[in-house]
């Protein structure tokens, strides 16, 4: 059986009245009723590819099939789910809160539960999009992509500004819609979030991931941004650096 709740209460008691919950009572009724499967791959090209049911590994991209623009993301470890993201509860919530402020990003709306823990997200389904990194690998792009490394950098500022530091930078959390070149960033898990904490590894760490994916895909081109480029460890200096070379 399974239900959809506004709101959600965890096994310790804690109530979040702003995010939804797509509660199942038992591992085989969420195995019975999700739509339309997807998986994300640990592949180099990082791309979203059909696949037959299996839970064993990977992480799980179910299209929801309550609404076409929704999607179910179920952590691959959910066997475990009363040991695992215990918190992400607290972070969807918080993340909702935020949602007012931010234009750029689209957070996770709600939680998929089994007895009141949490074992997955209900996210945006992005079905129109692809990784970053799957374009560029494909060769989607017939010179270095300036632009969408200018967009990706509005994005990571704008949920700085916000108190929002996401650590987990790189080109396959980035979807690009392939038409528009609109950008938008995925995967929002508590060991790469923090809000408004003074988690200074955080960001250290999202401008260290931040110059590793410029790089990388700078190389693909053979565009160096030079010596100076990976001295640089703030993001609005990296913004202004990139902007420089590129204008």
């Amino acid at each position: 059986m399974h239900r959809i709740n506004e709101g959600f209460t965890n096994y310790k008691g804690v109530e979040f009245k702003n995010i939804r919950d797509i509660h199942y009572d038992e591992k085989e009724d969420l195995m019975e009723n999700l739509g339309t499967f997807k998986a994300e791959t640990e592949k180099d090209d990082g791309m979203f590819f059909s696949h037959g049911l299996k839970v064993s590994e990977g992480i799980y991209l179910y299209q929801s099939y309550y609404d076409k623009n929704t999607a179910l993301r179920i952590f691959k470890e959910f066997a475990d789910y009363k040991y695992l993201y215990s918190t992400d509860d607290r972070l969807v919530s918080r993340l909702q809160e935020k949602q007012k402020d931010i234009k750029l990003t689209d957070f996770p709306t709600g939680i998929v539960s089994i007895e009141n823990y949490v074992i997955g997200q209900e996210i945006p389904f992005y079905e129109d999009y692809k990784t970053f990194a799957n374009l560029v690998l494909n060769n989607q792009f017939k010179e270095l992509p300036v632009g969408i490394y200018m967009d990706i950098l509005k994005i990571l500022k704008e949920l700085a500004d916000n108190g929002i530091y996401y650590s987990d930078v790189h080109a396959k959390n980035f979807m690009i819609n392939l038409e528009t070149l609109k950008v938008k960033l995925i995967d929002f898990e508590t060991r790469f979030v923090s809000i408004d904490d003074d988690k200074k590894f955080l960001y250290k760490n999202m401008i260290i991931n931040l110059k590793k994916m410029i790089t990388k895909i700078n190389s693909l081109y053979n565009v160096d941004f030079g010596n100076t480029f990976n001295k640089i460890d703030n993001l609005d200096h990296i913004q202004e650096y990139v902007y420089d070379k590129i204008k």
